[in-house]
Parts: structure tokens; C-alpha cells; sequence
């Protein structure tokens, strides 16, 4: 006895990177933002650590946990609470969405020894998202997204052939203004801007990263009826993918090296960032 049929069987495209594969992702971060009742700038997050994590993959789900947090400040290499967040991305390598929520909070309950209500779980869970969505976002989506605006290199990179693209993205006036009303009810507005930069060096044949550095730039000034409100920030980021395959983008004097360019780009961040708070004042 046999069977036939003539309907088709969909198969998703393969992923790019691979099927399955893991990579260590070393992170530096630097979060400003202004204080308007005292007119200073305040330090968010530091650039004076290194955070790595470490992304696994199979098919299209993955898994992201962080495993250690380096002072710089004091040399310390801190083992970071043992826990992962998985998530999923689409046949057009999207963000797709957060993976086995329950047993996230369950995992963050115990390291913290305590029950989280709804609201706190909700924001917890909001937060492994985000910081989820954002590392596949620059990753692999935001270039897609922007590969018509982007400028493209080819160069050489630790021995692979890479290319390097460059966006730079403006978000117009009419969005942050249609934003502020719906979360602020915002009713008129001075200046507003929302500006990012951002680079990637990716290895050409299946787009791996190896370093990813970008800049976001946030000024809000606006009015709900008489009251003023003010929000400035600055991220800069440099993300390091560490691949078996290309060991020197592990390696300590390379990594050091890109903290100095980093330090030296922050310098700049800083005088900007006065500057703006001084033509609003």
C-alpha cells in the first residue's frame, strides 16, 4: 500500500550564520543623561565595564546569558547570577518575540529570594525584552532595515573578507512630535531630535559580526499646557563578537585598543552634549 500527495511542505530559508552556533559577545556601554533641576550631566551607566554574554542558536531560537561583569576600574571579573533568556526571531530574521516568560521569573525569583507582583514581573520581563530585542537589532536587523542609506566597504578584517556599513538615521520632527502627544499629551514643543550612528565591520560571506559601534542622541524639549520638560541623552555603545574562528577578536590588546577609541569618542559625546544643554538654557 502506498500514499502520495501532491501538497507542499513550506521550509523555512536557513539562517545565515548557521544552523546552530554560539558566539561570546563582549559589551561597553555608556548611558548620559541631563539633570535638569540641578543643570548637570549625569552618568547613567559608565563605560567603565565589560559586560559578556553569551548568544547560542539553534534554527532560529536563541539564547542570551550574561557571564561576566569586568570592573576596569578595579580589574574584578564578577560571575554574573545564572540565568537565560530565550527568544525567537522570524523567517526574515526579525525579533519575534520572548521565549518561556514563567519560568524566566521563576529562574529571577530565586536569585533574588523574593516573590515579584504582576507590575514588577511585567517590568522585568518588559526589560529582558528590550535588552533582548536591541542586541538582535543591531546584530543583524537594523542593517537590513537600513542597507539602502547605509555607506559600503569592502575590507579585509583579521584575515576575512568584511564589509563595513555606516547609517546614520535622523527620526523627522512630525514622529517624536505624534510620540510625546500620545505618551505626554505634549502641547507644544521647542526642540526636538532623535539621531543615530552607528557601524558594523561583518564578514561578507554570511554577515557574522565582528564589531558594532553606534551612538544615539536624544533631545526632547517640550511643554504639557505650562510645564516645561526636558530630556537629553546620549548612548554609545561597542559591541565585540568573539568567534572561535577569528580569535584575534578576543584578544586583549585588540579589545583594550577599541576601549581607547571608545574614550576618545566619549570626550566628544561630552562636549556635544554641553553644548546642547547650553542653547537650551
Amino acid at each position: 500500500m502506498g500514499c502520495s500527495s501532491s501538497s507542499k511542505v513550506k521550509l523555512s530559508p536557513p539562517f545565515i550564520w548557521g544552523d546552530s552556533g554560539s558566539v561570546l559577545i563582549k559589551s561597553i556601554k555608556l548611558i548620559l543623561t541631563y539633570d535638569p533641576t540641578h543643570k548637570s550631566i549625569k552618568t547613567q551607566v559608565a563605560n567603565d565595564k565589560i559586560t559578556e554574554s553569551l548568544l547560542t542558536w539553534q534554527g532560529r531560537l536563541f539564547t542570551l546569558q550574561d557571564l561576566f561583569i569586568t570592573d576596569l576600574s578595579t580589574k574584578k571579573r564578577i560571575k554574573c547570577p545564572e540565568f537565560k533568556a530565550k527568544f525567537s526571531i522570524n523567517e526574515s530574521d526579525q525579533f519575534n518575540e520572548l521565549l518561556e516568560t514563567e519560568n524566566l521569573l521563576l529562574r529571577l525569583n530565586e536569585i533574588y529570594q523574593q516573590n515579584t507582583d504582576s507590575l514588577r514581573s511585567s517590568l522585568l520581563i518588559n526589560t529582558i525584552k528590550r535588552d533582548c530585542k536591541d542586541l538582535w537589532d543591531f546584530s543583524k536587523e537594523f542593517w537590513a532595515r537600513h542597507k539602502n542609506r547605509a555607506t559600503r566597504q569592502e575590507l579585509a578584517h583579521f584575515g576575512k573578507e568584511c564589509v563595513s556599513l555606516v547609517v546614520e538615521k535622523a527620526t523627522s520632527e512630525q514622529k517624536i512630535q505624534k510620540f510625546l502627544i500620545q505618551k505626554y499629551k505634549a502641547t507644544s514643543f521647542r526642540k526636538l531630535k532623535k539621531h543615530i550612528k552607528a557601524k558594523i565591520i561583518m564578514q561578507a560571506s554570511d554577515q557574522r559580526p565582528h564589531i558594532i559601534k553606534s551612538r544615539k542622541s536624544v533631545i526632547l524639549d517640550f511643554f504639557v499646557q505650562l510645564q516645561h520638560l526636558v530630556e537629553i541623552e546620549e548612548h554609545v555603545k561597542v559591541l565585540i563578537f568573539c568567534w572561535d574562528d577569528v580569535p584575534q577578536l578576543n584578544d586583549s590588546e585588540f579589545i583594550m585598543e577599541e576601549l581607547k577609541k571608545m574614550e576618545k569618542g566619549v570626550t566628544i559625546v561630552y562636549s556635544d552634549l554641553k553644548q546642547d544643554i547650553d542653547m537650551l538654557e
